[in-house]
């Protein structure tokens, strides 16, 4: 229900007005319910939808987060431990085992920055797709915003 100045309650006359020019407030109340309900049904697809572009993320990613984390770490590791040798000196130890992280940093470094393109390119691409949404649904063009979504996840 909408107010007015005064608080009083007033009622929307429908989207589509019958043809004879009469207020149906049972029509509008009806509307404005089939209204949200498939605003309720755009707003969860578009979340489903969502849900799986970030599981397919995740998915594509292991394998690389696997490397990094098994692959490289692993060649770290062994690449300090040669490092330790008693014959050294402390700083020489240091700077030996700070030059085995370069790989591993560098690696961390690409996936962080690739990661963070990707999730900009997605929000910038949520919100055009978003934007397109809002423009047909205040068209009326209901049946296009339902038919562009999936069904079921």
């Amino acid at each position: 229900m909408n107010r007015n100045r005064n608080g009083f309650l007033f009622l929307k006359p429908c989207r589509k007005p019958s043809r004879s020019l009469s207020f149906d407030p049972i029509l509008s109340l009806e509307r404005e319910e089939m209204d949200a309900a498939e605003e309720r049904i755009v707003s969860e697809r578009l979340r489903r939808k969502l849900n799986d572009v970030n599981v397919e993320a995740q998915n594509q990613l292991s394998g690389i987060q696997d490397h990094v984390n098994f692959t490289l770490q692993k060649a770290y590791f062994r690449c300090a431990h040669e490092c330790f040798d008693r014959r050294r000196q402390q700083e020489e130890i240091n700077n030996c085992v700070e030059n085995c992280s370069v790989p591993v940093v560098n690696a961390n470094n690409l996936v962080q920055n690739e990661m963070a393109k990707f999730q900009a390119n997605m929000i910038t691409r949520t919100v055009e797709d978003i934007i397109k949404v809002h423009k047909m649904w205040e068209a009326g063009n209901v049946a296009k915003v339902l038919d562009g979504l999936p069904r079921q996840v």
